[in-house]
């Protein structure tokens, strides 16, 4: 299934935040993770990147966020090519930040407040922004009594809020998350999803990459799949899901509340809407009566 975003969007074109033209990358020993993998990335869309383990989805990531450079072609971001200059790289990342899969990698710093603290000194500012933007993250991410604890004392569900943290602290207006759902349970999950949706109703851009079909179907709007560094498929998260070529083939199944959704229209059950979440799903059945 291909579709541009000029097709599904219509003539309201929107501004890009990412955009990848030809990019190939091989690691060294020969693994090649990006095949001349050609996008757009709309700003203001919830936007997940959707694949097994090799698709693709880290490399990717990692050269919207500059820690990779294209061995071929040229990655944008806001329109502009991504500069790998200490100053160009600097400014990136002031502006992108990324949520590594395992945040054990992310943090490194004695206490909560040192480490979101880190990166907002780095900036330069001024002592009193640098607090006022730790607090800000800390209460945001609802853990302002963790300020004082060592980090490596939190939980994992912590140890993920405090690397949100980091990010928000930075002011980042674009965050990338990797594998955001690895290692947490439902209840997790479902925090998780409040989290992100919290958010990007704030104004930050969001982009998700996860092999969990589930979670990326309660939270896109636009899907992007992967497999073995190249798309196999784009559009509206209802068209995506629904296509069992595209999912099956990528060894990926259909989001089980897309399905429970499907047999209870074909009962009659519900009418012609696609809820996203368990709760609006009950939220329809009741207005069905």
């Amino acid at each position: 299934m291909e579709r541009s975003f000029d097709d599904a969007l219509g003539e309201d074109r929107v501004n890009w935040l990412f955009e990848a033209q030809g990019v190939s990358f091989t690691y060294p020993g020969g693994i090649t993770a990006l095949r001349e993998l050609s996008l757009r990335v709309p700003a203001r869309r919830k936007v997940v990147f959707l694949g097994n383990n090799g698709s693709g989805k880290s490399t990717l990531f990692l050269h919207f966020d500059g820690i990779l450079r294209p061995q071929k072609g040229v990655v944008f971001f806001r329109g502009k090519p991504i500069r790998y200059t200490r100053s160009g790289l600097r400014e990136l990342r002031r502006r992108v930040g990324t949520v590594f899969q395992d945040p054990d990698t992310q943090l490194f710093a004695g206490s909560v407040f040192q480490e979101v603290s880190f990166g907002p000194m780095n900036l330069s500012l001024p002592e009193n922004e640098v607090r006022r933007r730790v607090e800000e993250a800390l209460r945001t991410m609802d853990i302002e009594t963790l300020k004082n604890r060592p980090v490596h004392f939190l939980s994992y569900g912590e140890k993920r809020r405090v690397a949100i943290a980091d990010v928000l602290a930075m002011d980042a207006e674009v965050i990338l998350f990797d594998e955001p759902t690895a290692y947490l349970d439902s209840r997790g999950v479902a925090e998780f999803l409040d989290i992100i949706e919290r958010l990007y109703e704030n104004g930050k851009e969001i982009l998700l990459a996860t092999h969990d079909v589930d979670f990326a179907y309660a939270f896109a709007d636009w899907v992007v799949v992967l497999e073995k560094g190249s798309i196999i498929a784009e559009g509206p998260a209802e068209e995506v899901f629904v296509d069992i070529e595209v999912l099956g083939g990528r060894n990926l199944r259909k989001p089980l509340l897309l399905e429970v959704t499907e047999v209870l229209r074909k009962k009659g059950y519900l009418g012609n809407v696609l809820p996203r979440r368990v709760e609006t799903l009950a939220e329809a059945l009741q207005e069905r009566g």
